[in-house]
């Protein structure tokens, strides 16, 4: 597959720069401008991308775009939806300079609970001026999406921004905490990986989990009052009071519960989580 435009080729970098050891799988939907077929494009690669038997069965899907008013978005939520009940994280941006358009947050972005809608903040911690201005009662989650240098096409390095990029770099996040879920020996732990499709219950790869782990875990001080973003800090979530003097033996074991502590806690707390609350 040749990347003629160069957005594909950074947010794939992006993934890999941010969470080294996944597999990585590309879809192109979108060649430089949107065509009245791209909805259905997009709703057939997310189809693809998580169905098990016939597809590639991923655990993250990162959508780096916003739809338009198209005819077919009905198709994309249905596709989301499919994908919910195959245990897919839905990243999607927020999308850039729409400040004058009847709702801020592009599509698949503002589907509620089918996707983790991201934004972007600038070195400062503070958002970018092109990033939806923060929501009441949204979780207004924000990565980095300035400045950053990554591949583009004809194996050349460019410095680009938007929340397309923070979209890609937290999707990589997520990979981080699911492989180290996936890691994890406690039994506590095991527990909340298990995916049991009678009940549709597919652990941290519950979009209302992973939503809620990024902004109860890795934000300090999260608010859904919309005053300001809820920027993403990963490191808070591994952070420990604890000197972890080698890795070997309690210490390790005892970081390791409280790592899974934290995860299986959020967990629980998701299992009564009603709809309406986090977005």
């Amino acid at each position: 597959m040749i990347d003629n435009h160069g957005h594909g080729t950074h947010m794939a970098h992006l993934v890999f720069m941010t969470a080294e050891h996944v597999d990585v799988y590309v879809a192109r939907v979108w060649d430089g401008e949107e065509v009245p077929q791209t909805a259905s494009r997009v709703a057939r690669a997310i189809q693809h991308a998580a169905n098990p038997d016939q597809g590639w069965g991923v655990d993250i899907i990162s959508l780096s775009l916003s739809l338009g008013k198209s005819p077919d978005r009905t198709l994309v939520e249905g596709a989301l939806e499919y994908a919910k009940s195959k245990g897919a994280l839905v990243f999607a941006s927020a999308s850039n300079n729409r400040h004058d358009r009847e709702l801020e947050i592009g599509f698949p972005a503002s589907a509620g609970e089918l996707t983790i809608c991201i934004n972007s903040h600038n070195e400062n911690s503070e958002r970018s001026p092109y990033s939806p201005l923060p929501q009441p009662g949204r979780a207004n989650l924000a990565v980095l999406g300035q400045g950053i240098t990554a591949a583009w096409k004809d194996n050349s390095m460019v410095v680009q921004e938007g929340t397309s990029i923070s979209t890609a770099v937290a999707a990589g996040i997520a990979a981080i905490v699911l492989d180290y879920a996936r890691q994890l020996k406690t039994r506590s732990m095991r527990a909340v990986w298990s995916y049991d499709g009678q009940v549709e219950r597919n652990g941290l790869r519950d979009i209302r989990v992973m939503k809620k782990i990024m902004f109860d875990l890795m934000v300090n001080n999260p608010s859904t009052e919309g005053h300001a973003y809820n920027i993403l800090k990963p490191w808070i979530l591994f952070k420990t009071d604890k000197p972890l003097r080698n890795l070997r033996g309690n210490i390790l074991e005892d970081w390791e519960m409280l790592i899974s502590s934290r995860l299986r806690g959020t967990y629980q707390e998701c299992q009564d989580f009603k709809p309406g609350g986090l977005y």
